[in-house]
């Protein structure tokens, strides 16, 4: 798991959000198609009210970034905050060190993302929408703190955490744009096809590193130096 999140903040941002965009496609799609299937209801967005009161492209295009702000503000930046404010009090006085304080924002922070995702999801209408906007709440979430500690990390300031905020509001409102789910699968294929090709290569590669290595020790002459593969000299 540490290494996955150590893969997901080395990634480039853009390119992640094309993958997540396409994940969460898939994600979604595996779940409404069967609960379609069997005739379970379920709402598909809270916000149909805004949607039923927007007449033209261009209030469509205003209300998902407002009402995608709202959302990221209530379930990720307020919780969020409270957690960090109060653990920053206790730090102060000198009641958490930097042992308690890394176990404290592990496990914190993972119960609050659990609690604000199932949360989110029932907002969105039933006990069905933890599987399709809860799930969404923890991919929300990931965004918020992957750019949270990568700020950290580069020794800018996150008090306000305005920017953690901006970067999962984007990913929320790109993910309510239909077109963007199926750019996203496509991105999403050729990143595999491209992770698949260089793996396929990494396995090539010691059979044609001790190729190469025989074809240069043929032709070298005697008392020369030769490397082996494992990258010992031998004269």
């Amino acid at each position: 798991m540490e290494k996955l999140w150590k893969k997901v903040k080395e990634m480039n941002t853009v390119k992640l959000y094309l993958l997540m965009l396409g994940i969460h496609f898939v994600w979604n799609i595996s779940v409404i198609i069967p609960l379609s299937l069997l005739g379970v209801e379920y709402s598909q967005h809270v916000a149909s009210f805004f949607n039923k009161a927007s007449n033209s492209f261009l209030s469509d295009i205003t209300l998902l970034p407002m009402c995608a702000l709202a959302e990221e503000w209530l379930f990720r930046w307020l919780p969020m905050f409270i957690f960090f404010t109060i653990l920053g009090v206790f730090i102060k006085i000198g009641r958490v060190d930097d042992e308690k304080r890394s176990k404290i924002e592990k496990y914190g922070l993972a119960a609050i993302v659990i609690i604000s995702s199932v949360i989110f999801g029932l907002v969105h209408g039933n006990g069905f929408n933890i599987l399709i906007q809860g799930v969404s709440g923890v991919i929300f979430s990931m965004f918020y703190l992957r750019t949270l500690y990568r700020r950290r990390e580069a020794g800018k300031k996150h008090k306000v955490q305005f920017v953690p905020l901006l970067s999962s509001t984007v990913y929320h409102t790109l993910s309510n744009i239909p077109i963007m789910w199926v750019v996203g699968a496509i991105y999403g294929i050729v990143y595999l096809r491209k992770q698949r090709r260089a793996r396929k290569q990494a396995e090539k590669s010691p059979v044609l590193e001790v190729a190469v290595w025989l074809k240069k020790m043929y032709s070298l002459k005697k008392g020369r130096r030769m490397v082996y593969p494992s990258g010992f000299l031998v004269y």
